[in-house]
């Protein structure tokens, strides 16, 4: 019976306990006469929670009367110590009644807009607040609790540049990364990291990948130890391209992380763009020609090469006309792609006027892009050389015309024939007389 009394008085002190902690915090008594008004002032929120430094902020408490009579004339007074301050506020409101047992959603709620102070450290910061009742003594409430928290410290790659600004396949080259702290505080232990190999793992393999890029003389990380509110820095990397590397733009993963002052780790990733390419080396000729000599039609071949580690593309010729010769084909012939170390051919129709003299001259007017869509135009100018009919027959470009040979051969065998024949005839006539 004795362990079953002492396990009761056990349970009721932990009941008296549990019901001592959920009466509302904050809550003062005006007096302890049950015919007067009771105050309990409870503070609700702030808004935002939590407040940053520099910024602006709301309070709301909520003030009950729970006793039995009406308190009338009520100043309820807020004491914001540092970090805070009233903004565009006063710091005492007045509330003209409240009735008895006003309270829960009929109690009264007030508002006080703050500002925190720019160089206000994180964490709870207290509040004092007082009221009274028809300008009797101020009565102080327990302290309310406003939560600021550190402004998200900013650091920004803020610009890129290379040098020299273009590379190719092969080139050395040096990579400036500027970084710029946009916070008010400083951060610790800036880490760059320039992501030239990524490794993708999945659960049946793993892929490499590999930038054309390679550090020269250096790593491809850096580590600053500090950097000050409002202060530059400047990441340099000295690196080679492949030689091997095809001509695009490259997008090469940036990672980099810091501290702020309460040790916040902060870790991001930006992108940057390195265009690798060279310019394109394409050349023309005459590839073949139909056409030798004036007073001829015929077709040539203009054959381009592309000699250069670049591909182009979209390549458009349009042959001027001139004086020497006649187009007999559209001038402007639309070539398309020519593949590094490849070439593409295109033929013009024309006509040699008999006004040329020993050649023609074709010029030509090409358009292109290279594969980073650079633009291009040349202006080439291609000669197509003129024989006279005999320097054609030596060059074994034309046959000899041997009709009039075959005329005379065919006069002289006939000749002969009748000379023969007449010849025949006399020397039997002349054998007959001798009979």
């Amino acid at each position: 019976m004795k362990k079953i009394f002492m396990n009761k008085i056990f349970v009721s002190m932990a009941l008296i306990i549990m019901l001592l902690g959920i009466i509302p915090p904050h809550v003062k008594a005006a007096t302890t006469n049950p015919n007067s008004p009771e105050l309990s002032v409870s503070f609700l929120n702030q808004d935002p929670d939590p407040a940053e430094p520099g910024n602006y902020f709301k309070v709301r408490s909520k003030v009950e009367n729970i006793g039995l009579a009406d308190a009338n004339n009520i100043d309820l007074k807020i004491v914001p110590n540092y970090p805070f301050s009233l903004y565009q506020d006063s710091d005492t409101k007045t509330i003209s009644s409240i009735s008895a047992r006003q309270k829960g959603s009929e109690a009264v709620y007030v508002d006080y807009n703050l500002k925190v102070d720019e160089k206000a450290l994180p964490g709870a910061h207290q509040i004092d607040m007082m009221y009274r009742i028809n300008n009797g003594a101020w009565t102080k409430i327990d302290s309310i609790t406003a939560n600021i928290k550190q402004h998200e410290v900013v650091v920004s790659l803020s610009s890129v540049s290379t040098t020299p600004e273009s590379v190719k396949p092969g080139d050395k080259f040096n990579l400036k990364l500027n970084f710029e702290n946009f916070a008010n505080t400083p951060v610790k232990y800036l880490n760059v990291k320039l992501g030239l190999v990524s490794v993708f793992s999945s659960t049946t393999s793993v892929t490499v990948t590999e930038l054309p890029f390679s550090p020269v003389s250096s790593s491809n990380e850096q580590t600053f130890e500090l950097l000050n509110p409002g202060q530059q820095i400047t990441a340099g990397f000295n690196l080679i391209v492949d030689s091997d590397a095809v001509s695009k733009v490259y997008k090469i993963p940036v990672t980099f992380s810091y501290n702020d002052p309460s040790n916040n780790n902060y870790t991001k990733q930006s992108y940057i763009s390195i265009v690798v390419g060279d310019t394109p080396e394409l050349t023309a000729n005459i590839d073949s020609s139909e056409v030798y000599k004036t007073g001829m039609q015929g077709k040539i071949t203009v054959k381009f090469v592309n000699k250069g580690l670049n591909d182009i593309k979209f390549l458009y010729a349009a042959l001027n006309p001139a004086e020497d010769y006649t187009m007999l084909s559209p001038i402007q012939v639309y070539v398309g792609k020519v593949s590094s170390d490849d070439y593409q051919t295109i033929d013009y129709e024309l006509f040699v006027k008999d006004t040329a003299k020993d050649k023609i001259t074709l010029p030509l007017m090409l358009e292109y892009k290279d594969i980073n869509n650079n633009e291009y135009v040349a202006n080439v100018s291609l000669d197509v050389t003129l024989y006279s009919s005999s320097e054609a027959q030596k060059l074994g470009l034309e046959k000899q015309n041997l009709t009039f040979v075959y005329v005379i051969v065919l006069v002289l065998l006939v000749a002969g024939y009748f000379f023969y024949r007449g010849h025949r005839k006399k020397k039997k006539a002349s054998a007959a007389a001798n009979k």
